[in-house]
């Protein structure tokens, strides 16, 4: 009996849904530059038909993902959004309370939250038509602002925010490859301990 119409487009809904999620992992772990078409069909076990099926290039799966970030996942996006509008010392605060939360999410949720960061250091096409966000920009205008209001310690900005974005980093690889569910974070601590009062 052939199959209907409908799963028939439930087959490539699905085909495609893994070939997204596979393309996600590869992206959040490694960065966008240091992906191929040929990792993600391997990581899928999919032929290069099939990823040109769904995708014209890697840049088409990665601004899709993005796009799916955005619809299914704006409550994270909201709170570092809330942060980077929030002067200094209260957008940090809000910033730890995202790492906080960062800290029970979802694979998915986690996934795409190292996107963000991620970006930032391996993501060199700058030319290219990229969707998102310079997260650590965001970080080190806060930690500029917190400075400049006497919040903060001395320092480079920048150096602060690296240690607060590899923290971050340490959240999620921990959470996605040690197989602990949950564990005790303190980012607000480490914050703390750059705060000047």
């Amino acid at each position: 009996m052939p199959r209907t119409p409908e799963q028939n487009a439930n087959i490539r809904d699905k085909r495609k849904a893994k070939i997204m999620k596979k393309a996600l992992k590869l992206f959040a772990i490694n960065g966008f530059d240091n992906v191929t078409v040929d990792d993600i069909t391997e990581e899928a076990n999919c032929s290069h038909g099939l990823f040109y099926h769904y995708f014209q290039t890697r840049e088409d799966i990665y601004n899709e993902l993005m796009k799916v970030k955005r619809e299914h996942y704006a409550k994270y996006d909201a709170m570092l959004t809330e942060a980077f509008n929030t002067r200094g010392k209260k957008g940090l605060d809000i910033l730890c309370d995202y790492l906080e939360l960062m800290s029970s999410a979802n694979e998915d949720v986690i996934y795409y939250s190292r996107l963000k960061v991620i970006s930032g250091f391996a993501t060199k096409t700058k030319e290219s038509n990229l969707i998102g966000y310079d997260y650590i920009d965001g970080v080190v205008n806060l930690i500029k602002q917190a400075q400049e209001d006497g919040d903060v310690k001395e320092g480079d900005p920048k150096q602060i925010a690296l240690i607060l974005i590899d923290f971050a980093n340490g959240i999620s690889y921990r959470r996605l490859f040690a197989e602990e569910s949950e564990f005790e974070v303190v980012p607000a601590s480490l914050m703390k301990s750059f705060f000047a009062k």
